[in-house]
């Protein structure tokens, strides 16, 4: 009895044992992986419970139709991904990314911190407009933005609104801020919103700033990257040297599968229906109208003459 009672207890215990690993397999194989419907659950979540109804939640990707999609193939544009780089800008880094994105016919979203930008000369901020790339939000330092309260935030959200500004301004333009760390709470995306800011994350982050291996963070991404993808890579310090290496190998790959690479805001208009398919459908609403409309006169004629 006393032998089956241990079997019992060990039994037990190498369940448990086995569910926490489990577990914790399961956990970390979601954050490497980052499945498509994982993000989408929190793109939702979000939407539903974090921001008031109507207003812009958290943009993980841009759903696209597949009958979008096939108009776009149609149009030789079926693979379109945004490049966004945070941490920008440096001496150290954002040069030589530009130089790589201006060889490959690429454009970016550089997320910029306040910190960075008054650290580095101005005609590289310059060079970042000039070049045709996209400015975001990044706060001032890089922190946790989740930790800071409502007012700080507030107040660094603003301070790096007027260092990023476009040089003909903001009309027309989308205004993109991503949290430091990647977290962020409803306090938060009200005050984002509140000052005509959408919140942008991704869908394929290597974990480059962890992982620190050009090869590895390649290998990662070539085996992750789709149409639509939103890929978050790093600038900063010369300690993270390691994404001028990932780009020099990972743009040419893309284009050599075929692969535009755009800012948010164009990958955002990409994921819309093509110009062509909203003027056709706006068509056949104008036929109806006209349709209805004929037939109505016909009813108030066959009224009179039977009147």
């Amino acid at each position: 009895k006393l032998f089956r009672r241990e079997m019992d207890v060990w039994g037990v215990v190498s369940l448990v044992v086995s569910i926490l690993v489990g577990l914790v397999v399961g956990i970390v194989s979601l954050i490497c992986y980052q499945p498509r419907w994982l993000l989408a659950c929190f793109q939702k979540l979000t939407q539903w419970f974090m921001v008031p109804r109507h207003t812009p939640g958290v943009v993980f990707n841009f759903p696209i139709s597949n009958s979008t999609l096939h108009a776009r193939k149609t149009q030789g544009r079926g693979r379109v991904i945004a490049l966004t780089i945070d941490d920008a800008p440096s001496t150290s880094l954002t040069a030589d990314i530009l130089d790589l994105l201006a060889e490959h016919d690429c454009k970016a979203t550089f997320f910029c911190i306040g910190e960075h930008i008054k650290r580095v000369p101005a005609s590289l901020m310059e060079r970042i407009h000039a070049d045709g790339h996209e400015v975001g939000n990044h706060l001032w330092r890089d922190e946790k933005s989740i930790l800071l309260s409502n007012a700080e935030f507030e107040r660094q959200l603003l301070a790096v609104d007027e260092l990023i500004k476009p040089p003909d301004g903001w009309a027309g333009r989308n205004k993109w801020f991503r949290p430091g760390s990647g977290f962020y709470g409803p306090g938060m995306l009200r005050t984002v919103n509140k000052h005509a800011y959408r919140t942008a994350l991704g869908n394929c982050f290597p974990y480059d700033v962890a992982v620190r291996n050009a090869p590895l963070i390649v290998s990662w991404l070539k085996a992750r990257v789709s149409a639509g993808s939103i890929v978050i890579l790093h600038d900063g310090s010369a300690s993270r040297r390691f994404t001028v290496d990932v780009l020099a190998d990972f743009l040419p790959f893309l284009k050599s599968r075929g692969y535009e690479v755009v800012t948010l805001s164009q990958l955002e208009a990409w994921s819309k229906p093509p110009a062509d398919d909203e003027d056709e459908h706006n068509d056949e609403d104008e036929d109806e109208v006209d349709e209805n409309e004929h037939n109505d006169e016909d009813e108030a004629e066959d009224t009179i003459i039977n009147g």
